[in-house]
């Protein structure tokens, strides 16, 4: 208990924490700093106990720039793959949660990810991780972040437009910390996950990866996941080689995109336990190593920074297997379905495919001094055109390197890569991945539901209060539903607003005047068409409208639920 000197000031603070928690942007601002604090958390000690398990088993944080012992890279990945894959079998998930999974739960399934499916994915990733499978470790943080945003989100009551902004933006903060990009991971998640550029999303995200990232550097110090080459543009005959190195990217992207979609079906097909399924990619990926290519290992940062200072230093024929070993070593990975995501490999891919590029044209009138500046370049255009987000991809790089000049050559080479990639008939990654497994995110409204009107899909069972009521007679109106809203109306039964349980639980707990409690929502008439409903709802970020007829009185609520339920085919 503060003493009572300090009890005003208490109350002050008390006060202005609930008036910013009450205000949309304000308590946005407050859940994307918590957002930050999680995503943060959770990358850093995942990638604590990666290096840990590398350490102590391969004998090597970082085993792809490593001579490691030749028996260890070959057993452990086999013996990690199983464990890994026992995990998830124990644990009884099906799919692990990567990115895919997590751009569904956001776009389709309000804002759901499984903290249990997510949990064990991320355990399963790190033991694959630490013995040296090819794979990303922010697909499986970014899972497990998200999947405590959503249960916390759940037990905080959040509005699903909420929700879903809170878990792309944990989600984000986890990818922030691994590469100490803020503004680059709020953009994907913005481009990717969200699939929006919206104001009202940009303050969240961003406050979350901003604080991902500081909490990223408390926990595993001041890093980056590879330092960048010195990029400079000398001439502009140099263009010409970066356009050269577009379509060479574009078709780099959509050929690993087919092949990953391949693999999965293939491992699909077989059917093989998961714990089969996880030692043959061990397997597969520590044959590799310990024919000398443990470069194909791990994560693949540690041998990209090495790769992108001094080219030279490896010889074109030794970065030629490393990338064909790279490629094979990832998809195998991928689909032994140990939880290990493509985002990090495509970004070593990415690099290698662009110095294997300099290398080779190196000599040619045009070409620049380093054929690092070209594997720097091509991170990104293959990832930007791989995943359709090149926005992202660019700002990634330019934080990573902080010189303007690699802005404009990652433009006209994706400027390239991405209409290359489309004509070889692929779309963004993880859509595609989705696709297979029979889930679209981008679906068009279908014939039946086009023909339906507001009326038809709205709910009939809501609970009205005057618009004057007391905060007893609005206890009593939350009493009689299970819903977040009451709909306030006037004598004649016009619709005048809604009233939110948080605001009269918050008005409960405080002993000074409280303001209006009755907000205003969205409205729609019952006689128009369907897709009015949902552009309304996915436009203005919200959960329910306020339905009523051609003299304003209420007549119903649609839900997202409800429009929800109708895209998927089942009865509203």
């Amino acid at each position: 208990m503060p003493c009572p000197a300090m009890q005003p000031i208490v109350d002050s603070l008390r006060l202005a924490w609930r008036r910013v928690v009450r205000d949309p942007s304000g308590r946005m601002l407050a859940l994307g700093l918590g957002a930050g604090v999680v995503g943060g958390l959770a990358a850093g000690v995942f990638d604590g106990v990666r290096m840990l398990i590398g350490n102590v088993l391969l004998g090597a944080t970082h085993v792809s720039v490593a001579s490691g012992e030749g028996w260890r890279l070959l057993v452990f990945p086999v013996l990690g793959g199983m464990v890994a894959g026992g995990i998830l079998q124990v644990a009884g998930v099906p799919r692990p949660v990567g990115m895919a999974r997590l751009l569904e739960g956001v776009q389709l399934r309000s804002g759901k990810v499984s903290l249990w499916e997510a949990g064990f994915t991320a355990l399963s990733a790190v033991v694959a991780l630490g013995t040296g499978h090819s794979g990303g470790r922010e697909a499986p943080v970014a899972g497990l972040s998200a999947g405590i945003a959503h249960e916390v989100g759940h037990a905080l009551q959040l509005r699903v437009g909420e929700l879903r902004v809170v878990v792309a933006a944990t989600a984000a903060a986890a990818v922030s910390a691994s590469f100490n990009t803020p503004l680059g991971s709020a953009l994907l998640a913005l481009e990717l996950i969200l699939g929006s550029f919206a104001l009202r999303y940009f303050g969240p995200v961003v406050a979350a990866t901003v604080v991902g990232t500081l909490v990223g550097q408390a926990v595993l110090g001041d890093r980056v996941a590879f330092p960048a080459p010195v990029f400079a543009l000398t001439h502009w005959t140099e263009l010409v080689g970066y356009l050269v190195l577009g379509a060479v990217c574009g078709a780099a992207a959509a050929g690993f995109q087919l092949a990953a979609v391949r693999a999965t079906g293939w491992a699909d097909r077989v059917a093989w336990p998961a714990p089969v399924r996880g030692a043959a990619a061990g397997l597969v990926v520590g044959i590799l190593g310990a024919m000398g290519l443990n470069g194909v290992m791990g994560t693949g940062y540690a041998l990209v920074a090495e790769v992108l200072a001094d080219p030279g230093s490896f010889g074109l024929p030794i970065l030629v297997a490393l990338l064909l070993g790279k490629g094979l070593a990832t998809l195998a990975t991928f689909a032994g379905r140990t939880g290990t995501g493509l985002f990090s490999p495509l970004l070593v891919l990415g690099a290698l495919v662009g110095v294997v590029f300099g290398l080779a044209v190196e000599g040619i009138p045009g070409a620049p001094a380093s054929a690092g500046s070209y594997g720097l370049v091509a991170m990104g255009a293959i990832t930007g055109a791989a995943l359709r987000a090149p926005l992202a991809m660019i700002l990634v790089l330019f934080e990573l390197t902080g010189d303007y000049a690699v802005v404009p050559t990652t433009m006209l080479t994706l400027a390239v890569a991405l209409p290359v990639a489309s004509a070889m008939g692929t779309g963004a990654l993880y859509d595609t991945l989705l696709a297979s497994t029979g889930v679209t995110l981008h679906r068009e409204v279908p014939a039946e539901l086009r023909a339906k009107t507001v009326g038809d899909l709205m709910s009939t069972g809501f609970v009205t209060v005057p618009w004057s009521a007391s905060l007893h007679e609005l206890v009593d109106a939350f009493g009689k539903t299970r819903e977040n809203l009451v709909w306030a109306v006037d004598p004649r039964g016009r619709y005048v607003g809604a009233v939110n349980v948080q605001d009269v639980l918050d008005a409960l707990s405080s002993t000074r005047p409280q303001p209006d409690l009755v907000v205003a929502l969205p409205v729609l008439d019952v006689s128009q068409p369907a897709s009015d409903g949902i552009a309304l709802l996915a436009n203005l970020d919200v959960d329910e409208a306020a339905v009523v007829d051609a003299d304003g009185r209420l007549v119903g609520v649609l839900h997202e639920r409800s429009l929800l339920a109708a895209l998927e085919g089942l009865p509203v």
